[in-house]
């Protein structure tokens, strides 16, 4: 099964801005992954179509896994 942590911002035209990182640490302490996001922030470190990344929203973990029904490889 793959995991992914999620971080979702807003940006300065009120959009969603999300950041996919594979494979996280288990297990996640929120407190680490809030601050990772203040970094993000306050540091200004990415940029987005619709203008700098002024607040963050959420933080989840996604798993999916994937069942081969037919390989012809």
């Amino acid at each position: 099964m793959a995991k992914v942590l999620r971080m979702t911002f807003q940006n300065a035209q009120g959009r969603t801005v999300s950041i996919n990182l594979q494979d996280p640490v288990d297990p996640l302490d929120a407190a680490d992954v809030s601050a990772c996001m203040d970094k993000v922030v306050i540091g200004n470190i990415f940029s987005t179509s619709g203008g700098d990344i002024i607040a963050k929203l959420k933080a989840e973990t996604i798993e999916t896994s994937v069942e081969t029904v037919v390989d012809y490889t």
